[in-house]
Order: structure tokens, then C-alpha cells, then sequence
């Protein structure tokens, strides 16, 4: 008798035998069933999946057999393992390897040996699919074919219940770890049907909706059923949106709940798109409704602020174009009292009037515009120009009264640029960059301030640049934070920049420091809707 020989990887060969973790567990249908159709098919009185450990082969099926193993330095497998092709052995009494050997001596009295290797993807050896006949036999090529696919098939099965193991590993651990979540995982899938689902969710979706996790399993339409009213034409646009373009799914939303009532929601989400036709968001969404509160106090207190600050400029403002209505409506109603009046100079006075009426109502709607409550205000598409210019007919005169330049330089089509916004935020942060910078320059002598859009492929820039001599390394670490502030007592919160950053952030934009400009430069970057 011959010993097989041993490997020459044979410690990985192991380890990855033992990473299956299929060694002396249970038998099991699946794979019983393959041996018996092997032994039917092949008409032998035996057949095996056998797996070659250190000191033995270990049989995870054993179909007319009853032993579960046997020493491996005596095992046919053993030689089979060396091989990449189908082992056989015709008549083992005349085979000097193995006619003394104690299997073909006394039970099973293996005569004839086919194995057909099990070999992993790495191409790793770790037992075989083996036939074996009382009595001498030829394995015809046909054969051969037949028990190879079904090795094959062995192999296939072994690796996919490590796979499965994996993913209900996976899945035991995130759904741990989602139960300490304030909010919940999920994939939420969309069909061209207009059907859509959830195919996952965490437990916590009962704490967010008040829905378990199967009841929205295959129908989501009772999840957008709890949407409020004025926020579901919105949030359905978004989707519509981040499924179009493939892009990041984000929203604030409520939600009107048959226990809790009204909460505010928090959704971020990345898409895919799946091979039939469906897009697949794999998110969280959280409980906003404490946080939407504390941050609107805080944002609407911060806004006032603003307008104190702006209040004398302001003030100046509307002041001036009374002035000139009052100064220019008694010099109309002397000339008519004198009858010496010039059809010509009046109508240019009534002109006058008109446009300085135009522009108190301008500064007007920019008051109402930017002091109005922004926490019930929903995303919407809207066009960045009228929001900038809004924006700087709040401090224009202020710039004027205190001989800053304001300079603003913009794209002729940037009118056609939309963007997917709340339009009071986005107007609080260029004015708080656009305040930043008047304070910032108070000491200079050509005090100016440059405010310049750029339009990007997908993105819009804002630029708000001064002449001041930048931002130092030192501070640039600590300016975005809550509180810190560069401005002398009582001139300044220190929240300006972060509640920015926080509002840029939640419109999947950016906002940061222009470090190689030589002046002080910051820079807003929000996506552009295309299409």
C-alpha cells in the first residue's frame, strides 16, 4: 500500500477547508440527494462527499455507507485531492497503491474508485465526490463528464451556504447595531409600475412611521400615505429627481402619525439602479423634530440679528426714495397750481415716482422675504437670480451709506439656472457672507466687496470676496465652529458661519475658504437641477 502524498499547500488547503465550517455538522438533504442521484445515474452501490482533513477524511454524506469517516492515510481521496482531474481506479487488486490496503481488504472493499475533486474558486483542494463499486469497472468518458457536474454542483452548494452564513451574519449584526440607531436602515425600491416597497427595513421604523417592517414590505404606498399633506409633492419630486440623475436622495419632511402626531423627518438615501428597471435607495431616516426646532430658534434669532445690524441702512434705504416721492410730488403740485407745467417734465416726474415706488417695494419684499419663518417652508425648484438679487436690497444701502463698493458680477443666462432649495436659507447665508465682509474691511481706506456667481456643469458657485488679506491657517480651523468669532464684543454671535455650513450642507452643497486667493474669499457650491 501507497500513502498519498501530502500537498504542497496543504496548510492553506486546510484553512480553508475549516473556513467553510462544515466539518462534522449534520447531514443534510441537499446534499444527500446528490450522492443518491449520483449513485443512480452511475449505477454504483456507493457514493460519497468526502472531505480530507489533517488525520482523516470526514463524510458529509454518505449514501450506501455507513461509516462517517476514515482514516486518511488509508483513503482513495486522499490520493484524488493531488489531482485536478477525476481520480480513478479500475480494479484496485491489481493496483500496487492500494491492493493491500486495509478499505479494499475488508469493508467497504473498495474494487472500483472514481473521485471528482471539490476545488474552491482559489483553486484549493478540499475532498472529493467519489464512487465506488464492490467489483472491476471502466468510468467512460460519458460518466466522468456526469460526475464531474455533479462535484461541480457540491462545490457550488458548499460556498453558497458560506455565503448565506455571511449574509445572515451581516444581517444579525446590523440589525443590532440599527436597534441602537435614533432612526432606521432601509432599501427602498421604486418600479416603472409606479409600485414601490421596502424591501428592508430596521425594527426602528416602528418608532419613524409606526409601521412595522413587514406591514411596508412589499407595499410602501402606506408609509407616503403618512406624509403630510403640503410636504408629499415635494418629497415624491425629490425622489423623482435622485432617480432620474441617479444622484443623493435628501429631504426634510413631516409626517402626520396616528399616535405621535406631527414629526419631522430627515431622509438621506444613494440609488441604484436595478437589472429590472427598478431603482433600489439604500438610506436611514431619522427624527428630526427636536433638532428642527432648537435649529429654527436659533436660525430666526440669528436672522433678526441680522436685520438689527442692517436696520440704520435699511432705514436709509426707504428713507431716501420717500424723499425723493415727497420733493417730487410738491414740485408737481406747484407746477399745476401755477399752471406752468410741462406735459413733458411731468410725465419724467410721474416716471420717477413710478421707479422709486418700484423700489421701495423691492426693498419691501426682501424684508418679508428673508424675516419670514422659514420652518414650515418646504424645498422647492427655484431660480438662484431673483434670491441674490432679493438678497443684496437688504444691505445695498448700507454698503452705499458706509462707501463700500459693492460689485456684482453674474453669468448673463443665469436667470435659466435652477436650483432645488429653501430659498429664505439659502438668502440668510449670502447675506451673512455678504455682513462678514462689510465688518470684516471697517478699518480698510478702498473698502470694496465682490459678489460673483459662476456657473459649473452640474453645480453653481457663489463667490463673496473682499479686500481683506485672507483667512490665516490657524483661524481657518476654528472659523466654521459655533461661537467663534473674530469680531469685537457685541458685534457678532459666532454662529453665522456654522448655521451656513448646516444650511449649505442639508442642499447637498458645500461651503469653504478659498485659501489661495489672495483677498478673503469664501465660496458656496449648490447643485444645479438639470435636464
Amino acid at each position: 500500500m501507497i500513502k498519498p502524498l501530502t500537498p504542497l499547500n496543504e496548510n492553506v488547503r486546510l484553512e480553508t477547508l475549516r473556513s467553510f465550517d462544515i466539518l462534522d455538522t449534520a447531514q443534510e438533504a441537499v446534499f444527500d440527494s446528490i450522492t443518491k442521484l449520483a449513485a443512480l445515474i452511475l449505477e454504483v452501490p456507493i457514493c460519497l462527499i468526502s472531505l480530507v482533513d489533517e488525520n482523516r477524511q470526514w463524510f458529509k454524506s454518505h449514501h450506501g455507507l455507513e461509516a462517517t469517516e476514515t482514516p486518511r492515510d488509508i483513503s482513495f481521496c486522499g490520493h484524488a485531492i493531488n489531482q485536478t482531474e477525476i481520480f480513478s481506479v479500475e480494479d484496485s487488486s491489481l493496483d500496487e497503491r492500494f491492493k493491500d490496503n486495509p478499505l479494499v481488504l475488508g469493508n467497504p472493499r473498495v474494487v472500483f474508485y472514481a473521485g471528482a475533486p471539490l476545488i474552491t474558486n482559489n483553486g484549493i483542494p478540499i475532498g472529493t465526490l467519489c464512487i465506488i463499486d464492490h467489483k472491476p469497472r471502466v468510468l467512460t468518458s460519458e460518466q466522468a463528464e456526469k460526475l464531474k457536474i455533479l462535484g461541480d454542483q457540491v462545490m457550488y452548494m458548499i460556498q453558497a451556504q458560506v455565503e448565506i452564513k455571511k449574509k445572515e451574519q451581516a444581517h444579525e449584526l446590523l440589525t443590532k447595531l440599527s436597534e441602537n440607531l435614533p432612526g432606521f436602515i432601509y432599501t427602498y425600491q421604486a418600479y416603472p409600475d409606479g409600485k414601490s416597497s421596502f424591501p428592508y427595513s430596521s425594527n426602528s421604523i416602528c418608532e419613524i412611521y409606526e409601521f412595522s417592517p413587514d406591514e411596508v414590505k412589499a407595499d410602501a404606498s402606506k408609509v407616503l400615505q403618512r406624509i403630510h399633506p403640503d410636504d408629499l409633492e415635494n418629497v415624491l419630486a425629490t425622489i423623482q429627481l435622485s432617480a432620474k440623475e441617479l444622484s443623493k436622495w435628501t429631504c426634510d419632511y413631516r409626517v402626520i402619525l396616528p399616535t405621535l402626531g406631527e414629526k419631522w423627518l430627515r431622509g438621506s438615501a444613494n440609488p441604484e439602479k436595478a437589472n429590472d428597471g427598478s431603482i433600489l435607495w439604500h438610506g436611514y431616516i431619522s427624527d428630526i423634530t427636536e433638532q428642527k426646532k432648537q435649529e429654527e430658534v436659533v436660525i430666526h434669532s440669528l436672522k433678526m440679528a441680522t436685520l438689527g445690524e442692517m436696520a440704520a441702512g435699511i432705514a436709509h434705504e426707504i428713507n431716501n426714495p420717500l424723499t425723493i416721492i415727497k420733493s417730487t410730488s410738491q414740485l408737481i403740485n406747484a407746477s399745476i397750481k401755477r399752471r406752468e407745467f410741462n406735459e413733458e417734465k411731468l410725465l419724467k416726474n410721474f416716471d420717477k415716482i413710478d421707479q422709486t415706488t418700484e423700489r421701495i417695494s423691492k426693498i419691501i419684499k426682501g424684508l418679508r422675504f428673508f424675516s419670514g419663518q422659514s420652518r414650515d417652508e418646504l424645498t422647492k425648484i427655484e431660480s438662484i437670480q431673483p434670491i441674490i438679487e432679493d438678497t443684496i436690497s437688504l444691505c445695498l444701502e448700507k454698503f452705499k451709506v458706509n462707501n463700500v463698493e459693492l460689485r456684482c458680477i453674474y453669468p448673463k443666462d443665469l436667470h435659466t439656472v435652477l436650483i432645488s432649495c429653501r430659498a429664505v436659507e439659502i438668502s440668510q447665508v449670502i447675506l451673512n457672507l455678504l455682513n462678514n465682509a462689510f465688518d470684516a474691511i471697517e478699518s480698510f481706506e478702498n473698502k470694496w466687496v465682490e459678489l460673483e456667481v459662476f456657473i459649473k456643469r452640474e453645480t453653481i458657485q457663489i463667490s463673496v470676496k473682499d479686500c481683506g488679506n485672507g483667512i490665516s491657517t490657524e483661524e481657518l480651523s476654528k472659523i466654521l465652529k459655533p461661537f467663534y468669532t473674530t469680531k469685537s464684543a457685541g458685534k457678532g454671535t459666532g454662529l453665522g458661519l456654522s448655521i451656513s455650513q448646516r444650511i449649505i450642507e442639508t442642499h447637498n452643497g458645500k461651503i469653504w475658504v478659498d485659501m489661495e486667493c489672495k483677498n478673503t474669499r469664501f465660496l458656496v457650491e449648490l447643485p444645479k437641477i438639470i435636464g
